[in-house]
């Protein structure tokens, strides 16, 4: 009767400790990895940005490198947003995914602008977003405007 008894304790301790390892991973899986690909993440911070006219600005989605370089540029007395790359925003705009590497993507938006001095006209300006692979989450590490 004793071994049973001590079998069962033995069987207990490897299910338990078969549980919290499953467990870790689970959280692992679930909790640390980002399910956004970068195309969704230039989606949610640009037009976060865009509809709140500079007052949003989503650090969860940045880079520390991107979050200082805009502070600079901001602090620098820039003449246009760095963001949006302009003074204004355009009437729409598309997001357009162009490459992604193991660690590195590369989106861009399209903002589409009325003309102001032709009627029906309409220019439209390129934004690259460079984004990086950072602990499972992709995250905008740069923008390069067309100015």
């Amino acid at each position: 009767m004793l071994k049973r008894r001590w079998n069962l304790k033995k069987l207990n301790y490897k299910y338990l400790f078969f549980c919290l390892i499953l467990a870790g991973l689970l959280y692992m899986f679930l909790f640390t990895k980002s399910d956004l690909t970068p195309l969704q993440v230039v989606e949610s911070f640009y037009g976060a940005y865009r509809e709140s006219e500079g007052e949003v600005f989503l650090d969860s989605l940045v880079t520390l490198r991107f979050s200082r370089d805009v502070s600079e540029k901001i602090r620098g007395g820039i003449e246009y947003a760095p963001i949006t790359c302009g003074p204004d925003v355009g009437e729409s705009y598309k997001v357009v995914e162009k490459s992604r590497l193991k660690d590195n993507a590369t989106v861009t938006v399209v903002e589409k602008y009325r003309n102001p001095y032709e009627t029906n006209s309409y220019a439209q300006q390129e934004i690259t977003y460079n984004l990086k692979l950072i602990d499972g989450e992709w995250k905008i590490n740069e923008v390069i405007c067309p100015i």
